[in-house]
């Protein structure tokens, strides 16, 4: 139980903390990694069920195919109605050209149709572009989202 424990640990980690690139392959057997001999070091043997180590690659491949993290968005329209996928896609349109640098979601949720903008990692950035649209946006509103990951060059 204790090396169950401890390669979940190295797990949990690695995928925290580890980035690759959008070229570069992620490492999706963990245990065939840990399981390697490697000259003066050592060997370590992993006793357990073949379903534990399934279900964690088929968890690794899910977590490494998703790059979404827990963020904040700000909503600036929602309605429903025969014209609201119309009024959404002129408040779309309308934001894209005021501030052409912020990304901007349209989404469908029956039977509302929703427009937000940015992926702000934490409420302090969402709030303080919310400052800025607000004149604009009457009734824009911060909300928690899963963002996507930033680009990195």
């Amino acid at each position: 139980m204790r090396i169950f424990l401890s390669i979940l640990g190295l797990l949990i980690s690695h995928l925290f903390f580890a980035q690759a690139s959008e070229n570069s392959t992620p490492q999706l057997n963990i245990f065939s990694t840990l399981t390697q001999q490697i000259p003066q070091q050592g060997k370590v043997s992993i006793v357990q069920d073949k379903s534990i180590e399934q279900l964690t690659l088929r968890y690794i491949a899910y977590r490494s195919s998703s790059a979404q993290l827990s963020g904040f968005r700000i909503r600036i329209f929602s309605a429903s109605g025969s014209s609201a996928r119309s009024r959404a896609y002129h408040e779309r349109d309308r934001f894209a050209s005021l501030y052409p640098k912020y990304p901007i979601y349209l989404e469908y949720e029956a039977p509302n149709f929703k427009v937000y903008i940015g992926d702000f990692r934490n409420r302090h950035e969402a709030f303080r572009v919310f400052k800025q649209i607000s004149s604009e946006f009457k009734n824009a509103f911060v909300v928690p989202s899963a963002i996507n990951l930033p680009k990195i060059d």
